[in-house]
């Protein structure tokens, strides 16, 4: 058994991944018109994938009332997010 610091050290990276994540898919969900909540909650999914992807998109009409899912390639952000993490954590 390790230190208590080592022991858990691909959880603490793991979650400073994932809040370095939400903070900037809620500022690039800002930048294309989008609710900077729905580009943290997408980001908490989908990590640094969900800003790359909301940055690749068109630009949001969320606050336009429209009903579409926006960034349109969401689901394959997360999914590449959790073979990310996944891979990291075996290696780790």
């Amino acid at each position: 058994m390790g230190s208590s610091g080592t022991e858990y050290l691909g959880m603490y990276i793991t979650v400073g991944y994932t809040l370095i994540s939400m903070l900037i898919g809620g500022f690039v969900a800002a930048r294309k018109k989008d609710f900077a909540t729905r580009g943290v909650a997408v980001s908490m999914f989908a990590g640094l994938f969900g800003p790359l992807f909301m940055a690749l998109d068109q630009t949001s009409r969320a606050r336009e009332d429209a009903e579409d899912i926006w960034p349109a390639r969401g689901p394959e952000a997360v999914i590449l997010n959790v073979l990310l993490v996944s891979v990291f954590n075996y290696l780790v």
